[in-house]
């Protein structure tokens, strides 16, 4: 015990510590540098971490983990528009877990016409950006625009749609059509569809619930929404 008339304190012997198992090595070790502050009649205990590569390489890891795990459970940290929130967010727990603000659905069904002049159906999806076993994108978690089981619509009769979106959001987000396109990861623009160009003999035409849609890339997908059906064609212009 060293006493200094100085500054009047009493330093006290180091005390050496460690916060982790000893096969850590001295990661989590250290000492405490304590003294008595005679005025105060205080006992100051400062921690003093031992720093080597090997503690630097760890905690680093740690610090990774943690933010891996806040990441999974905050879907909108890291990202700074809608596009990229709705492109790139989880649900966290699917639909059992975490707050979701919005649920809807909506079908889309798509045509694309085929060298011969004829109609072809695109094949309905099932649990595309589910997060399943079966989704074939192999998302890592349920998407906030994702497929389930196909359906029909009552417009369609027996024949399931394209798509029958489940759209399921944890914040308030403005979802259009586009979006969806950008989950599953196929073109859609004003001159493509799927691969398609439209060039000069081609168009894209779009329609909700039989009305023609103009300004497709901004169609909005209204809240509350549980049974509308969006028509989209690659077809041949009409003279």
């Amino acid at each position: 015990m060293i006493y200094d008339s100085t500054n009047l304190r009493i330093h006290v012997p180091k005390m050496s510590f460690c916060i982790f198992p000893p096969e850590w090595g001295a990661f989590g070790c250290g000492h405490l540098s304590c003294f008595l502050a005679v005025r105060l009649k205080t006992l100051v205990c400062l921690p003093v971490i031992m720093v080597d590569e090997k503690t630097i390489l760890i905690a680093a890891a740690i610090a990774f983990l943690g933010f891996i795990g806040v990441s999974l459970l905050n879907p909108g940290l890291g990202v700074t528009t809608d596009d990229e929130r709705i492109e790139d967010g989880c649900l966290a727990g699917g639909h059992s877990g975490g707050t979701i603000v919005r649920h809807d659905h909506i079908h889309v069904d798509i045509f694309i016409e085929d060298e011969n002049g004829v109609m072809q159906h695109v094949s309905p999806l099932t649990d595309v950006g589910a997060g399943s076993p079966e989704d074939p994108l192999n998302s890592p978690c349920m998407r906030y625009i994702h497929t389930h089981t196909p359906m029909p619509h009552s417009t369609t009769g027996d024949q399931e749609t394209t798509a029958y979106l489940h759209i399921e959001t944890p914040t308030a987000l403005e979802i259009e059509l586009r979006h969806w396109f950008m989950i599953w990861g196929q073109e859609f623009s004003e001159t493509n569809l799927m691969g398609y160009d439209t060039g000069e003999t081609h168009e894209i035409v779009v329609t909700y619930n039989g009305e023609p849609v103009e300004d497709y890339m901004s169609l909005l997908i209204e809240e509350g929404v549980q049974d509308d059906i969006i028509k989209i064609e690659y077809r041949s212009k009409v003279a």
